[in-house]
């Protein structure tokens, strides 16, 4: 995209050469070459301080507020592009680009499993295909991945991160999504959505895509969806669209049925049948066969931090330390209980942002751990003070930590002890607890 058709569309100010627009950036402390700097002032911050750090970098140009003086970086022989607001300009630019694409879009949306759900889509979409990498899924993280795609991509896959009401809208403004899927619901920033039916309204924002064929949503929610043409899903419900049945885990991975068809996936989640369903849900609304593809369901090994096993001696650790809600730790402690000949083992630290609902969310973890056949268990962090409350008065082993190194310690001389079985222990908390400390202890100790 050529930066003085970008200026005349969109009304912003040139200074300097014209350059192209193939990549964006925001951290002057990584650049990216060829790519354009997007001077963000934020609440910590400003981009625009780091502007000199810049200028010998090979890098295409520059996009500041208004009143930014550029004679230091055209003294450089680079350019600017100028804008009231550089966040909306970037937004803008990102729908330039989403004008010029062919490619079929699908917007990826949920509290929990929408990462695990969008990688999955992406894996088995035949053609090329173009994905959200990293965590750029939000505000300014969206368009990046928006510009950084080829012209002739057949699909592009964009998982989209939502805080409170209208930022899915926002997104969907931009990406206007041909497909829109919902992972699943549930309580989720509660601190800034105020309730769990906002979480559901702003999840189902995407469905407001002038572009839409079709939506892909789990069948608790099917009042919620505007439309008729929509696809459901559920591991329990039978009158869904697309129905999984007989959802079990083993050390091969998670074996579950699709519409009769029998799949294997290696990775252990009992959640990856539902991110299956969903993506038979994208293909059958693209037309395309699902049962062909089969192999590709099967040779998807999710990504790391969510339920990855890391083999240690006798000890398999269930790496799911990338983030936690509700939703998400139910998820895991229906997969640890599922398996059988194993000394079960759990670690949990907090789940953050959950505002004043914290205190019940921790106590309903409590009790789901409670009714669980997982008879070892480590909690860590403020709020799981809740659920070591509740599970005080059950014959479980259960310890409770304020410092996480302590736990570490705790844990390994306990796993140093002959256990008659072999273990799975599986690790969570949200990405502010940093349980990956914990994951990177136990393999340094065993």
């Amino acid at each position: 995209m050529n930066s003085l058709e970008i200026a005349k569309k969109l009304n912003l100010t040139h200074e300097g050469k014209a350059f192209f627009i193939k990549d964006v950036f925001f951290d002057s402390r990584e650049p990216v070459k060829d790519a354009m700097f997007v001077a963000i002032k934020g609440e910590k911050t400003d981009g625009h301080l780091y502007i000199k750090n810049l200028l010998d970098k090979q890098i295409s140009g520059f996009l500041v507020k208004e009143d930014f003086d550029c004679k230091d970086i055209l003294s450089k022989g680079k350019s600017c592009l100028k804008a009231k607001d550089p966040v909306k300009a970037l937004q803008d630019i990102a729908s330039l680009k989403r004008q010029n694409l062919k490619a079929h879009v699908i917007g990826v949306v949920g509290s929990a499993g929408k990462t695990t759900t969008k990688e999955l889509i992406a894996h088995v979409l035949p053609g090329k295909v173009h994905k959200t990498y990293k965590n750029f899924n939000s505000q300014i993280g969206l368009p990046k991945v928006l510009l950084s795609a080829d012209e002739d991509i057949d699909y592009l896959v964009l998982e989209m991160g939502a805080t409170a009401l209208n930022d899915v809208s926002r997104l969907t403004e931009i990406a206007k999504p041909h497909i829109g899927v919902v992972s699943s619901i549930g309580e989720e920033h509660l601190e800034s959505f105020g309730s769990i039916e906002n979480v559901v309204k702003g999840n189902f924002e995407i469905f407001e895509s002038p572009n839409l064929i079709s939506g892909v949503y789990p069948k608790a929610f099917d009042r919620f969806y505007p439309h008729k043409n929509g696809i459901s899903f559920c591991r329990y419900k039978e009158d869904a669209d697309i129905k999984v049945r007989n959802v079990y885990v083993d050390e091969e991975g998670t074996h579950f049925e699709i519409m009769g068809v029998k799949l294997l996936t290696p990775v252990l989640s009992i959640g990856i049948s539902e991110s299956a369903a969903a993506a038979v849900g994208v293909l059958s609304s693209l037309g395309i066969d699902w049962r062909e593809l089969k192999d590709k369901f099967e040779s998807f090994k999710g990504i790391q931090g969510r339920m990855q096993v890391i083999k240690k001696g006798p000890v398999r650790i269930i790496d799911d330390t990338y983030n936690a809600n509700p939703v998400s730790v139910k998820n895991a402690v229906l997969t640890l209980d599922s398996f059988k000949d194993f000394n079960k083992i759990i670690v949990i630290g907090d789940m953050l942002e959950m505002g004043q609902h914290a205190k019940a969310l921790h106590q309903k973890v409590g009790a789901i751990l409670k009714a669980s056949n997982i008879d070892n268990i480590y909690l860590y962090g403020e709020q799981t003070k809740h659920a070591f409350d509740i599970l005080s008065s059950s014959n479980k082993l259960v310890f409770y930590f304020e410092n996480q190194e302590e736990l570490s310690y705790h844990l390994l001389k306990s796993l140093k002890r002959n256990f008659d079985k072999p273990i799975m222990l599986l690790v969570k908390g949200s990405r502010g607890m940093k349980m990956e400390n914990v994951v990177d202890r136990l393999l340094n100790g065993l």
